[in-house]
Formats: C-alpha cells, sequence, structure tokens
C-alpha cells in the first residue's frame, strides 16, 4: 500500500488551506497513490476562538471537495479533521475516511481533548472506536493527544487494525516524545502507525510546529519521514509485516488479561 502524508503551514484563510491541501494531494504521482493522509485541523489551522465561524457539517465545502477528489482520483482519503459540527449542533474534531468511490467509510472524534489548551471548552469528545477497511486492509483512527494513551490504539489493534492512522498539531518542544511515541504504539501493537502533522509558526506566540510527519513501522523503524518543510511523502509500505511479527512473536495471545 502507497501513503501520501500532506504536511503544511495552515494559515488563517479555510479557503487557501483548502486550496493547498488539495493541490498537494493531486500533486505528480497521485495516480499510484492508494491513499491520501491529512493532518489534524488541517483546513483551518488552531485557531479555538474562532471555531464557531470556522465549523462545517457533512454537506461542507471541505468535506464536499475531498469526496469529489476521491472520486475522481480512485483514492482513499483519511481527511486529517476538520470542525465538525453534528446534527445536534456539537463541535467535535473529527475526522472522515472516504474510499476510492468516495463513501464514508469512517467517522472518528477525538476522544481525549488536550486540556492544556482547553479544548474542552469548545469540542464534545468523542465517544466510538471503529475499525474500517481500505482495500481489504483493517485500519483505525486517533487524533493527536489520543497517541498518548495507549490503550486506545491498543483496544484498535486487539480489533484487527494493521494501520492507525494518526492526525496531529504536534508542537516543536514535544517533537521527539511524538516521535518517540509513534514507534511506541507500533512497536507495542505490531502494525503501522501514520502520523500526519502540520509544521511552522502556529497562530498563538512562540507556537513552532516541527512537521517530522512519519510511518512507523511494526518493528518501531521509521519507513519514510519528513523533516521541517512543506511538501508530500510517498510512502510503500509492506503490509505483510504486520502478521509476519504478530505470528512470530504472539504478544496478543501471550497476555495475561487475568493478571492484568
Amino acid at each position: 500500500m502507497k501513503i501520501r502524508l500532506i504536511q503544511f503551514q495552515p494559515k488563517l484563510e479555510k479557503s487557501e488551506n483548502l486550496n493547498k491541501a488539495l493541490t498537494l494531494a493531486n500533486s505528480s504521482g497521485i495516480e499510484s497513490v492508494d491513499v491520501v493522509v491529512l493532518s489534524e485541523l488541517f483546513n483551518t489551522g488552531y485557531q479555538l476562538e474562532n471555531i464557531s465561524n470556522l465549523v462545517e457539517n457533512s454537506n461542507g465545502e471541505t468535506l464536499t471537495k475531498f469526496r469529489k477528489f476521491a472520486q475522481i482520483t480512485k483514492t482513499n482519503v483519511v481527511t486529517g479533521s476538520i470542525p465538525y459540527k453534528n446534527e445536534n449542533g456539537e463541535f467535535s474534531n473529527t475526522s472522515f475516511v472516504f474510499s476510492r468511490e468516495g463513501e464514508v467509510l469512517n467517522v472518528y472524534s477525538k476522544a481525549h481533548l488536550f486540556g492544556l489548551m482547553e479544548e474542552e471548552k469548545y469540542f464534545v469528545a468523542g465517544n466510538s472506536l471503529n475499525l474500517f477497511e481500505l482495500d481489504g486492509t483493517k485500519c483505525g483512527q486517533i487524533i493527536c493527544y489520543d497517541l498518548r494513551f495507549p490503550e486506545i490504539t491498543r483496544k484498535l489493534a486487539l480489533s484487527g487494525a494493521e494501520i492507525i492512522f494518526a492526525p496531529m498539531e504536534w508542537p516543536k518542544p514535544r517533537t521527539e516524545i511524538f516521535k518517540t511515541l509513534l514507534k511506541a504504539r507500533a512497536i507495542e501493537n505490531q502494525c503501522f502507525v501514520v502520523g500526519c502533522n502540520v509544521v511552522g509558526e502556529g497562530f498563538q506566540e512562540g507556537v513552532t510546529f516541527e512537521g517530522n510527519s512519519a510511518i512507523a513501522n511494526p518493528f518501531g523503524d521509521f519507513v519514510g519521514e519528513m523533516k521541517m518543510q512543506e511538501g508530500i511523502l510517498d510512502v510503500e509500505i509492506d503490509l505483510e509485516l504486520v502478521q509476519k511479527i504478530r505470528t512470530q512473536i504472539p504478544c496478543f495471545a501471550d497476555r495475561r488479561e487475568e493478571l492484568y
């Protein structure tokens, strides 16, 4: 499976972000890409105080355009996340996954809201974890702060996830933590973990995002990694590694559930 990571610096104007994301997604070589992955809040950036003016419903511009992109390019899309307004009028930090035909395969809302940035004032937390399939491969999703909670990725892996997608807005002072956690979650769950971050100056004073979007394989190796630049990264992953290591080192079967 070939995965394309989209890494860029969000601006204040949603239209500018959306156009940049679509341009990067549709860059040369898209015909051989199986899934495009975007970052957390890629269409707005992290401007929570203005969130009521930025939220979209399922028929909004961002999802409509990426649904059409998926259909035209015949590419699966993990839409990072967007500020989403659900049918009850609640706001959430939510990711949609589109199939090659533009069908919605999964909807996931960030389960762990980041208290340091008072996200709970602006979003409701998600309360569901679902598996979905991309071209026959079982996948799961988390968003940013969720990565710090091993239970959530373990539950997805125990349900059969071979790839876990993790869109991020992870700032520079904690970059090494981000990279370490990507590897740790991949090793302990014997799966691929795909982290897609933003890059550049944030909207809050002194906040910088270093990028470093990366894909960790089941051995904890980065099979693809970006630095502090805008652009795309296409990575071919060997899904046979998942079953190979799960057979050779059967950690899930060897768990002592009666003990812990």
